[in-house]
């Protein structure tokens, strides 16, 4: 079946927009821009699992430096399809025979959860929400006439994370400043790892699966 794309007016299958756009339905940047929005858009996948993590905070309590350790488990992401967004306009070159569209990313509010455990007993369970305050990165695609389209490349230059504030105390002020600290580090290299070695092979696929029928001007 295939993938729906949302528009003002109709839904349209992925496929079936991108021919659209290839035949001409826009013209110049707006073309290329409208091209990606599409093929973003229809993401096959939302969310995906984020693996678990975990870390020490240290604090220094009269002649004490007592040691809290935490983990971060059944790590959760969302927002893929609305939140993986061109980022200014995208740009198209002539490379062995295709055109080359290459668009800018912008990563920024994709959200993820985690469930914090602790060895201590005086640290209840609890779920805790992060939230990609700023990130960006570049996919490239190659569009041959007659041939299935390809994803040539796709890269991240930076990535931030921030956790929300928790609804209640965790352990005292300032372990909680630190635990916020280190937890959202340890988040962004897990997103990290999503957006290469989950997200971009399933945008891969389904980039793949579109075969161009006319050269994009």
């Amino acid at each position: 079946a295939a993938t729906l794309v949302r528009t003002k007016k109709m839904l349209l299958p992925v496929a079936a927009a991108v021919i659209l756009f290839i035949h001409g339905a826009q013209s110049g940047q707006s073309s290329l821009n409208y091209f990606m929005d599409n093929l973003l858009r229809s993401a096959p996948k939302d969310g995906f699992e984020l693996r678990d993590a975990d870390f020490e905070v240290d604090v220094q309590n009269d002649t004490v430096l007592e040691f809290y350790p935490f983990q971060l488990v059944n790590g959760t992401s969302m927002r893929f399809r609305r939140r993986v967004q061109r980022l200014g306009d995208c740009r198209t070159t002539r490379s062995g025979g295709a055109n080359v569209v290459t668009c800018p990313l912008s990563f920024a509010g994709l959200t993820a959860s985690y469930v914090v455990e602790s060895e201590s007993p005086a640290v209840a369970n609890r779920r805790v929400q992060f939230f990609v305050y700023e990130g960006q990165g570049q996919m490239e695609v190659a569009v041959t006439p007659g041939r299935r389209t390809q994803m040539t490349a796709f890269s991240l230059q930076s990535l931030n994370v921030t956790m929300q504030k928790m609804g209640s105390v965790l352990v005292h002020p300032e372990v909680d400043e630190i635990f916020a600290k280190k937890a959202s580090e340890n988040v962004e290299r897990t997103l990290w790892e999503v957006l290469i070695d989950s997200y971009a092979p399933m945008m891969r696929g389904a980039v793949g699966g579109i075969r161009a029928p006319a050269i994009i001007s």
